[in-house]
């Protein structure tokens, strides 16, 4: 008698009987630990669908935005530049991106001559083209590595917060923060709640607003500087 037919005489007298695992729950690892005592780890499939990350740039502020997502496709990117970038900025005169098939596609094409989008490739043999994102990445990564090793794994809630530190922290070739050349104005970190800044200690309604708009006088000297 063969494996296979021993088992399906047992199925068929109840000795046995089949299983399946719930599709929002994979398989169930044991580890030992260093007590000798067993846990036992499941990972829910549901949760944390989002392994990839899409990251824009602009040029000339480099302010950052990124989003989490379970899959990059077309429809997705689409999706990205409308809500993340023109829908908060406006409409982008130059969309540079590499050549993944995620932007090189019908669909995308039309969706940048729709909007007067100028949509240029990094050429292959030259992929430094697109260095500034691949430096923004890795910064970005590195500091979800850094976050990741004080929140266990939750690397989505955590990226907000990275985002929010590079956003507000001064950029080498800049001299600024993202944060001041694209609002015109440095953000209040919590810090200076924690340790109050005179800014913070002496605020003033009336002489906060014209300061605002003196800055936003010279913001375009300030971005022409950086």
């Amino acid at each position: 008698m063969s494996n296979g037919q021993g088992v399906d005489k047992l199925l068929e007298a109840g000795f046995i009987q089949e299983i399946s695992y719930p599709k929002w729950l994979a398989s169930v690892v044991l580890v030992r630990k260093a007590s000798g005592k067993w846990r036992m780890c499941v990972d829910y499939t549901d949760l944390n669908k989002r392994k990839f990350l899409i990251v824009s740039i602009d040029y000339f502020t480099k302010w950052v935005e990124a989003e989490p997502v379970a899959q990059i496709t077309e429809q997705k990117m689409r999706d990205f530049v409308w809500k993340f970038i023109i829908c908060r900025f406006g409409l982008l005169h130059i969309l540079i991106s590499d050549n993944g098939h995620q932007f090189d596609n019908a669909c995308f094409r039309e969706f940048c001559l729709e909007l007067g989008i100028d949509h240029c490739f990094t050429s292959v043999a030259h992929p430094q083209a697109n260095e500034k994102t691949e430096v923004t990445n890795r910064t970005i990564l590195q500091g979800l590595k850094i976050r990741l090793d004080q929140s266990k794994g939750q690397w989505v809630e955590d990226l907000y917060n990275v985002l929010w530190a590079y956003r507000t922290t001064f950029r080498v070739p800049t001299g600024e923060t993202p944060f001041n050349l694209t609002y015109g104005m440095e953000a209040v970190i919590p810090l200076e709640i924690e340790l109050p800044s005179p800014r913070v200690e002496c605020y003033d309604a009336d002489s906060s607003a014209t300061q605002l708009r003196s800055n936003l006088d010279l913001i375009e000297q300030t971005r022409e500087a950086a």
